[in-house]
């Protein structure tokens, strides 16, 4: 299993490129994944975010999401059988 967590600080100019890195890093590890099913994922880990869950995509990605006061954090977790 892998964990990767982007942290990206909120003052930072690259959001959009943080973001973009954390897709390819689930296609990497999951190539079948679609934009529409990793989208799913994020919008999934930032509605779970309150409650300290991940989504799941019940093919070994999961994805967190943490957002501070200066920071937020995309966590992918991939787990392998």
């Amino acid at each position: 299993d892998f964990y990767y967590p982007i942290f990206v600080d909120k003052a930072s100019k690259y959001h959009d490129e943080a973001l973009t890195y954390t897709k390819k890093l689930i296609k990497a590890n999951y190539n079948k994944a679609t934009d529409a099913e990793i989208d799913t994922l994020f919008k999934e880990a930032k509605d779970k975010s309150s409650s300290g869950k991940t989504a799941y995509n019940g093919k070994g990605i999961s994805v967190g999401y943490l957002d501070k006061d200066d920071y937020y954090q995309y966590q992918i977790l991939r787990f392998y059988k």
